[in-house]
């Protein structure tokens, strides 16, 4: 630092006598004294580095040539075939017998029999006759000590038959059933001798039956079954019915729903009545979804009651829906329908025997019926 000042002053003393010739006259001593305020600091810039990397373009392109040699040798392996034992054909299908027989005897000198005929297993057809007879040929005896007679001997007979094709099936049925029975209820203070003809009575039901249904598997394809059925029925007292009954039913998968329709119509004729003569027409469209979990159907019924010359008009709910909380092991279901009874008489007389001869009952015009429950099977 000392030399610094040395040669400064010299330096700057010149220049301000060349310059200021006046000032240099006026002073008369030189303050030599130079005051140091911070010592010297050297630095050096900022320097940024190139970041660009130097590269070679090379216009000579070298393509690898390989050859090479494969000599085959073939392996051949040792394969040794074991025999498997022949697959024995065994037949899970039971044995049929064309014919079954029951018989019995009970009390009060009562025997029983039934007797069922069928073909065998057919692809094409399938036939029988079935019969059946039951009696009983005691006597009672009242608190009077007079005997009457509750005896009955029931006898029925049904031939059938079913031709099938590829997706259809006809069936045919013919039926006969015959009642005697007596009306054993008598009032012991009476005390007259019960006659046993006197209040012995008789049905008979005959019945045929014709019906053509479709079973195509093709869920595109419209499914039908229809059939006519023909009953006459007799008394005793020669009350006689005639009944007619026509059914219909389609459906198809439309979509993700099933729709369908049936119609029915029922005509009977019984000579023992003035209004003698009842047809009752019945229509019921409906819709059915579901999926694996659950079912739904839902649809209505109009029904027509026409009895002689009056005629009713009913319209019916009907609807039910089920759910698998459980698959195939515990569904509750619900549902809410109503319909139309057709009391016609030879359904009175066959389901109460004891009703009185010719007796009328007017069909029954159930409004609603709402019902539910849980079905489902044990086991796997």
């Amino acid at each position: 630092m000392k030399h610094i000042i040395r040669y400064t002053i010299p330096l700057a003393s010149l220049i301000g006598l060349l310059t200021s010739p006046f000032v240099l006259q006026a002073q008369k001593t030189v303050d030599r004294q130079v005051r140091v305020i911070k010592p010297y600091e050297p630095s050096v810039s900022d320097a940024f580095k190139i970041s660009i990397l130097p590269t070679i373009t090379d216009t000579i392109r070298i393509v690898p040539d390989f050859q090479y040699l494969i000599f085959p040798n073939p392996m051949i392996g040792a394969f040794t075939v074991d025999p498997i034992t022949p697959a024995r054909m065994t037949t899970s299908v039971p044995k049929l017998f064309n014919s079954h027989l029951r018989m019995g005897f009970g009390s009060y000198i009562s025997p029983f029999a039934e007797l069922s005929i069928n073909t065998l297993r057919n692809e094409n057809h399938t036939a029988g006759i079935w019969l059946r007879h039951r009696s009983s040929h005691g006597s009672m005896k009242l608190e009077n000590n007079l005997k009457t007679y509750p005896a009955y001997n029931d006898n029925e007979a049904i031939v059938y038959g079913t031709r099938f094709w590829e997706k259809t099936a006809l069936t045919a049925n013919m039926g006969i059933e015959s009642n005697r029975f007596h009306y054993y209820g008598v009032n012991p203070n009476i005390g007259a001798e019960i006659i046993k003809d006197e209040i012995r009575q008789n049905f008979l039901n005959f019945q045929t039956g014709l019906q053509l249904a479709s079973y195509d598997t093709d869920s595109l394809n419209l499914n039908y079954n229809t059939s006519i059925n023909y009953r006459y029925f007799q008394d005793r007292n020669n009350t006689k019915e005639n009944g007619v009954n026509v059914k219909a039913g389609l459906q198809k998968f439309l979509r993700n729903e099933i729709v369908g329709a049936e119609f029915s119509l029922d005509y009977y004729n019984n000579t023992a009545f003035s209004d003698s003569s009842n047809t009752v027409f019945s229509f019921n469209p409906w819709i059915s979804k579901g999926t694996n979990d659950w079912r739904m159907n839902a649809g209505f019924i109009f029904t027509n009651d026409k009895l002689g010359d009056n005629s009713r008009t009913f319209f019916y709910p009907k609807a039910n829906f089920e759910f698998n909380i459980i698959e195939n092991h515990l569904v509750p279901y619900v549902g809410l329908d109503g319909n139309l009874q057709i009391n016609n008489y030879s359904t009175t007389a066959l389901n109460n025997f004891f009703i009185l001869p010719g007796l009328f009952v007017e069909n029954t015009n159930n409004k609603m019926n709402l019902y539910g429950g849980i079905k489902g099977r044990l086991g796997r």
